[in-house]
């Protein structure tokens, strides 16, 4: 699978996580954005292929765990 491939299924899979989770926490949402604004790069890095990315099957686990904390209201947001 190449690079273009790789990420392409990692969004598609992003998209199933957010059908199946609860809906966003806004302040969590905005505090993500806010550093995504300070590093904008930082999609890019964490995309497969790309040096420090992990596997895809790793990223959706992590992403379902954000969700869930920030569901929870475990972060303290």
């Amino acid at each position: 699978m190449d690079r273009k491939q790789a990420i392409g299924t990692l969004f598609k899979k992003l998209a199933n996580v957010e059908r199946q989770t609860p809906p966003r926490d806004a302040e969590a949402e905005r505090f993500i954005n806010d550093q995504i604004a300070r590093q904008p790069g930082c999609p890019y890095y964490m995309a497969p292929g790309r040096l420090g990315g992990t596997a895809i099957e790793e990223k959706v686990e992590l992403i379902r765990a954000c969700r869930w904390v920030a569901a929870s209201g475990e972060a303290g947001w």
